[in-house]
C-alpha cells in the first residue's frame, strides 16, 4: 500500500514537471516568433535607392476601357525613413502647404493637395490611356503621388483625384510597382447653344456692345458667357452632361428692352424686344371727355326725374 501511494506521488510530481516544461516550451516558442518578427521587420526596410512605377487601368463599372484619358501624376511627397517607419514629407514646392500626409486614406485630403499644387512647379508627368484604358508611369522616385484626370473624354465622367504611395506594403513585403483601378461613370453628352436675337421695333434704339448670359442647371449657375458682334451673338457649350434641367438667363437686360426665352432641343433663343415709340395723339383726353359726358347725361336724367316727381 505504501509503495502504491509513493508511486502515485511520483506520477503527480512528474505531471507537474511536464506542465512546467510545456509552459516553458510554449513561452520559448512565442519569444522566438517575436524575435523572428523583429528581425524580419528590420531586414525589410524600404530601399530608398530603388525606383518604382504606377500602372493605372481606367474603366467603367462594367469594365469598359476608357481610351485617350489624359492622366497626370504629381509628386507631392518625398519618402523618408524615421525610426524604421516609412513617412512622406511635402516636396519643397508645397512645403508651406498644411497637409497631413499621415492621413492619406482621408477622402478629402486629395482635394486639399490639389489646391496646394495649383500655381506651383510640382514635378509632373502625363500620359494618355491606350485602347485598353492603361497607362504606365515608370522609373519613378519613391514618394507620394497625386493622380488627376486632366482632360474630358466624351461620354464619360472624370475620375476623382487620388493619392498613390510608392512603395506600399503587401503581405509584409514592400511593393514598388503599384497597380491602380479607378472607376468612372458613363453618361450621355449634349451640345447646348444660345442665340441672341434683337427685335427692334424702334429703329432709333441702340444695341449694347454685349450682353451676359448664364447657363443654369436647375438653380445652379454652370457657366457665364458674353455675347457680342464678334461671336455673332451666339455661343455653344460642347459635351455637356445630358439633363432636362438646363436653362439660360440674361443678366443686366439693357434698358428699354424686355427678354423672352425659347428652348428648342437644347438650342436656347433669347429675344430682346424694345418698346414701341408713342405715335399719334393720346387717347386720354378722349376718355376724360367721354366719362364727363356720361356723367352729365346721368345727372340730367336724375334732375328730370326729380322735377316729374314734384308735379
Amino acid at each position: 500500500m505504501g509503495t502504491f501511494i509513493q508511486t502515485r506521488q511520483n506520477f503527480q510530481i512528474r505531471g507537474i514537471d511536464m506542465k512546467k516544461r510545456t509552459i516553458s516550451f510554449i513561452l520559448t516558442i512565442i519569444l522566438m516568433i517575436l524575435c523572428m518578427s523583429n528581425v524580419r521587420a528590420d531586414s525589410n526596410l524600404v530601399d530608398l535607392t530603388k525606383k518604382g512605377s504606377i500602372n493605372i487601368t481606367l474603366s467603367t463599372n462594367d469594365n469598359e476601357a476608357i481610351k485617350d484619358a489624359e492622366l497626370t501624376i504629381y509628386k507631392v511627397g518625398d519618402a523618408v525613413i524615421e525610426k524604421s517607419n516609412l513617412l512622406f514629407k511635402n516636396v519643397s514646392e508645397i512645403e508651406s502647404c498644411n497637409v497631413d500626409f499621415t492621413k492619406i486614406a482621408d477622402k478629402n485630403i486629395s482635394g486639399s493637395v490639389l489646391k496646394c499644387i495649383q500655381n506651383s512647379n510640382v514635378k509632373q508627368e502625363k500620359l494618355y490611356t491606350d485602347e485598353h484604358g492603361k497607362v504606365s508611369f515608370k522609373n519613378l522616385e519613391l514618394g507620394l503621388y497625386l493622380v488627376v484626370q486632366t482632360n474630358d473624354v466624351k461620354g464619360y465622367s472624370k475620375i476623382d483625384s487620388y493619392l498613390i504611395m510608392i512603395p506600399e506594403e503587401v503581405d509584409n513585403e514592400w511593393n514598388y510597382d503599384i497597380s491602380s483601378l479607378p472607376k468612372t461613370e458613363i453618361y450621355s453628352t449634349i451640345d447646348i447653344e444660345v442665340i441672341k436675337i434683337w427685335n427692334k421695333q424702334n429703329q432709333n434704339s441702340k444695341l449694347p456692345d454685349a450682353v451676359t448670359i448664364e447657363l443654369l442647371k436647375a438653380d445652379e449657375v454652370i457657366d457665364t458667357v458674353i455675347l457680342n458682334k464678334e461671336n455673332n451673338w451666339t455661343y455653344t457649350w460642347f459635351d455637356i452632361e445630358k439633363s432636362d434641367n438646363y436653362s439660360v438667363r440674361e443678366i443686366n437686360i439693357p434698358s428699354g428692352y424686355t427678354a423672352t426665352y425659347k428652348n428648342d432641343n437644347y438650342t436656347f433663343t433669347v429675344t430682346n424686344t424694345d418698346k414701341l415709340p408713342q405715335t399719334g395723339r393720346s387717347i386720354l383726353p378722349i376718355i376724360i371727355l367721354f366719362v364727363t359726358g356720361v356723367f352729365f347725361i346721368i345727372l340730367s336724367l336724375y334732375q328730370l326725374k326729380i322735377e316729374e316727381n314734384e308735379k
